[in-house]
């Protein structure tokens, strides 16, 4: 019973990190075929929608050259801009003290600072602010990674810290902000795919809110 408990523990992890994985690469930058071809995979489908039953799994499945090149304009147009519609980063969509809605908040240094305790680094192409969404559901996809190989190795000393860093980020930064920013872009955006991303994402937080 133990084993299959674990088993069973170590495959939501997975899903969850499958997920966080997904959006995080989804938000760092346009779509190009591979990442598409992975996106529309019954493997990642299924898995989508475990977390967001009604999502429209049809948007993802995306070959056509001129289409993928339509879903890179969209994306600057959201997130790039040089007037982005949506700018994907926390401290924009924060508004209490010491985040004022504007670039370089009180949650840019705090997710920096989780960044260099966890020991890690930027990608040497990563030019973004670190409270960028991509950086935060990076974290959480790694932190999740880590705790199902802790969970597999019986380290739960590792595993506590895992969870203590997982729940700082969610609580602190994602649960605040993204529900807001996921439907922003909702309305901003008339492609299918976006507003099955945000949909997804939306749906994903809500899921994940009930776990931290």
């Amino acid at each position: 019973m133990i084993e299959t408990d674990s088993y069973i523990q170590c495959n939501h992890l997975m899903q969850r990190s499958l997920i966080y994985q997904l959006l995080a690469r989804a938000y760092r930058k346009e779509p190009d075929e591979e990442f598409l071809v992975k996106v529309a995979s019954p493997e990642v489908s299924s898995v989508a929608k475990v977390f967001c039953p009604t999502l429209d799994t049809d948007a993802f499945q995306i070959t056509d050259k001129v289409r993928i090149e339509q879903l890179a304009v969209e994306f600057c147009r959201l997130f790039i801009g040089p007037n982005p519609l949506v700018p994907p980063y926390e401290s924009v969509h924060r508004t209490e003290p010491g985040n004022s809605g504007q670039f370089w908040g009180d949650a840019t240094v705090k997710i920096n600072g989780i960044v260099k305790t966890l020991g890690l680094e930027y990608a040497g192409d990563f030019h973004e602010m670190p409270d960028h969404i991509c950086v935060e559901f990076e974290l959480m996809y790694r932190l999740l990674n880590l705790e199902a190989e802790c969970l597999e190795n019986n380290d739960e000393v590792t595993r506590a810290t895992a969870k203590s860093a997982q729940n700082a980020i969610f609580k602190e930064h994602c649960a605040i902000w993204l529900p807001a920013f996921c439907e922003k872009v909702e309305t901003a955006s008339n492609d299918p795919f976006y507003v099955a991303l945000a949909r997804l994402t939306q749906d994903f937080v809500e899921n994940e809110r009930k776990l931290f």
